[in-house]
């Protein structure tokens, strides 16, 4: 029988992040105090500082980034060579 895999809050995962965040612990003793593996705490970290610009975006901008309408990609050209005489 399988065991299943814990889940953990968004709340929690903030409280763990930014407590790596301030630096005065390691990441081995963060893990420690709130009972989770090292990589957890390093992953979470990682995801908040990827993530925090986000949180400033106006409301529009996230609307329209959910949308996939903020960044158009150009369209696939062929190159045109100079032609040689």
């Amino acid at each position: 029988m399988s065991k299943k895999r814990k889940q953990y809050s968004a709340s929690f995962k903030s409280k763990v992040a930014l407590a790596a965040l301030k630096g005065d612990q390691t990441t081995s003793e963060i893990a420690a105090r709130f009972q989770i593996h090292p990589t957890m705490v390093s992953t979470w970290k990682r995801e908040l500082l990827e993530n925090a610009p986000d949180l400033f975006e106006s409301e529009n901008a996230a609307k329209c980034r959910d949308r996939h309408c903020q960044e158009r990609k150009p369209i696939n050209r062929v190159p045109r060579l100079p032609l040689q005489s």
